[in-house]
Parts: structure tokens; C-alpha cells; sequence
């Protein structure tokens, strides 16, 4: 099967509108990678066209690229302990609801990075709290969450628990998230389009996202589509980081080879198997592993590891095979809705037929 197929089937999935546009990696170590690009920014006649550059608003991806890379980098150098209580850290969080302080006594980051913390999935804390604008207000806010269940017996994938890991790192580091990950992996790595809050000039260069709700003529672009890491100021623990699949195969080969220098094998290793915590959970620290039917598509390895975005993305490396996929679109556009057209079978079948493609399979 020719890269032809791949082509024509990006091509497919953007003429039955299941995203404006989008792009695509897949690359087996050893050989060159296949970047293929397909649609525009928009629907609209005069939009640019997509290309391997085009630059794609990561959104849930950032908590493995952004904040897990960061804990595993904190871990590496003896900074981070995956099994201290996360009162520890932050006294506060054991203050709140006394009634839940055996619960609450008892969270570890471990919990926080394999969703299982026992912290609800989502809060909109932008729209009952947008008056906070100082950072520590809204720390001490997401920090007093009530507890939906016991820690470590339920898995529930949760926003909250990474925006406090975010908060975790300025802890510790004493600076912001998108300041931490510029130094530890985006520069070292040479990831030269990757960042967090695109400047407003270089905006237009950003692939849009939804449109606005109080403006149907203008759309999020090159602004963080969840509400959330927009109220934390674009630089948040569970979103807000744009790139390119460009810069992802850079990224992905260096979890792929031991780390490029920034992470020992034996890390990577720990963070990118199943944690095991919860019984039947496919989460591993901060990444995904697959389960059928996945995001990763059917011919994924048992030992890959990635993660989806809400906003139409999906990331995936293999070690089995020493294959990298991604699958950059922006699906929620014009609106949310829009998702639910076919992009998710489409999504799953892309990145079967990278398998197939590579491995020559049937």
C-alpha cells in the first residue's frame, strides 16, 4: 500500500467535511517520515491551505507533551516523588471539605497523572469564577475541589487533577508551565513552532478552531480553545500548547531513542507503561495505552503509548514497532458538533492504514 492511499484517504475524510483541514505524520525509525497535508483553515473559499507547518491548537495532548514531559524530566532529577501525598506540596488541598481528609491525605501525584486522584473530570471554573484574575486565587480554587471518590480505586480522566500538576510545577520550579517546558524540552529538542500563547502577529499562522459564541464571523484561533486554560491564561496543565507534526516527529523521536539526553530510558520507561492502579485502567502516567477499539487504530502495539485531543487530534509512538502517528485536524470547527459527523471512525481509520501502510500488512 502506497503513501497514495494515505493521501487519498485524508483527502476523503476532508471532503465529507469531517474536518477543515488537516495533517498527518507516520514515521518508522530508520526511514523518512511521510508528512502528507490535506483542506484549509476553514471552510471558507479564500482560507489558506493546510500544510505540513500549519499549526494546530494540541489541546488534551498537552498533558503528556507539556505537563507529563515535565514531570518526567522533574522525576528524572530527583525533583518530583510520584508516591509523596499531594498535602505535601499543598496544605491547603488537604484543608478543604474536612470532611473528606482521610480521602484527601491519601492523593499522590501518581494518582493525579494516572486519572485516578478521585477528582470529578471537568469544572467550569470560567464561567462561576471568571472574576479571579490573580493566579493564586484561582490555585487556591481548583485546589479545594470536592473529591468524587476514594483515591486510587476509579478511574476518571480529569482535567482538574492536571491543572493542579500544572500548578505543581510552578511549585517546584517556581515559574509558569509554558516558561518550564521552552527550556526542558521545546529548545533542546528544536521544536521551533511549539509553544503556548502564540503571539496576536503570528496568530494567522494558527489553524482556527471553533467559532466564537458571541461572534459567528470570528473564530478561536491562536488563542486555546478550552475555556478553562483560557481563564488560566493560556498556559495550563491539561491544555493549551500548539504544534505542528513537524515538531511532534522531532518530540516522538526522542521518546522513541531513549530520551535524546533529556530523559533516561529507565523514565520514559516507567511513564509510558500501564500504571496499574486501578484495575482494567488503560492509563499509564500521564499517556494512554491502547484498548480496542483505539484512537491509535487497530494494529497498534500493546506497548504504545499517546493521547487524543478534544479539538480533533490524536498522537501515538509505538516502541514495538518504532512508529510515530499523528493525526493534527481542527474538528470542532466551525462548532463542537461537528465532531460527531464521522471524524471519530475516520480518525481510528487513519491511523490503521499508517500500519498498514508501513508494515505492509493485508
Amino acid at each position: 500500500m502506497s503513501t497514495f492511499t494515505l493521501q487519498s484517504n485524508l483527502d476523503l475524510g476532508i471532503g465529507k467535511h469531517y474536518a477543515p483541514g488537516a495533517t498527518m505524520l507516520i514515521h518508522q525509525l530508520g526511514d523518512e517520515p511521510i508528512m502528507l497535508a490535506s483542506g484549509s483553515f476553514t471552510y471558507d473559499n479564500d482560507s489558506p491551505t493546510v500544510d505540513i507547518y500549519s499549526l494546530f491548537d494540541l489541546a488534551s495532548i498537552t498533558k503528556c507533551v507539556g505537563t507529563t514531559t515535565i514531570a518526567m524530566w522533574l522525576y528524572d532529577k530527583g525533583l518530583l516523588d510520584l508516591d509523596k501525598p499531594l498535602v505535601d506540596y499543598f496544605p491547603e488541598f488537604g484543608q478543604a471539605h474536612p470532611e473528606q481528609k482521610s480521602w484527601r491525605s491519601k492523593v499522590t501525584i501518581r494518582h493525579l497523572l494516572a486519572h485516578c486522584s478521585g477528582l470529578p473530570p471537568f469544572l467550569k471554573f470560567y464561567a462561576t469564577h471568571a472574576h479571579l484574575t490573580d493566579w493564586r486565587q484561582r490555585r487556591s480554587l481548583i485546589l479545594s475541589t470536592q473529591l468524587a471518590t476514594e483515591p486510587g480505586t476509579k478511574e476518571a480522566y480529569s482535567d482538574i487533577g492536571f491543572m493542579i500538576l500544572g500548578e505543581l510545577i510552578r511549585e517546584l520550579t517556581g515559574r509558569r508551565i509554558d516558561d518550564v517546558a521552552r527550556d526542558i524540552f521545546i529548545r533542546p529538542l528544536k521544536m521551533t513552532q511549539t509553544c503556548y500563547n502564540p503571539t496576536p502577529a503570528n496568530r494567522k499562522h494558527y489553524v482556527p478552531t471553533e467559532m466564537k459564541a458571541d461572534d459567528e464571523k470570528s473564530y478561536w484561533q491562536g488563542i486555546v480553545h478550552d475555556e478553562n486554560a483560557r481563564w488560566l491564561e493560556g498556559a495550563a496543565g491539561h491544555a493549551g500548547l500548539f504544534s505542528s507534526i513537524v515538531d511532534l516527529d522531532k518530540y516522538g523521536k526522542a521518546m522513541l531513542t531513549g530520551g535524546a539526553g533529556l530523559l533516561s530510558q529507565k523514565t520514559v520507561d516507567l511513564f509510558t507503561r500501564r500504571a496499574n492502579i486501578v484495575q482494567g485502567s488503560s492509563r499509564c502516567l500521564g499517556w494512554d495505552s491502547p484498548e480496542q477499539p483505539s484512537s491509535g487504530g487497530k494494529y497498534v502495539s500493546p506497548t504504545a503509548f499517546g493521547h487524543t485531543g478534544f479539538t480533533g487530534t490524536s498522537f501515538w509512538m509505538d516502541p514495538e514497532y518504532g512508529m510515530i502517528v499523528a493525526l493534527l485536524t481542527n474538528a470542532v470547527h466551525p462548532k463542537r458538533e461537528c465532531k460527531n459527523n464521522g471524524y471519530f471512525p475516520w480518525r481510528n481509520d487513519m491511523h490503521s492504514l499508517a500500519y498498514k501502510t508501513i508494515l505492509n500488512l493485508g
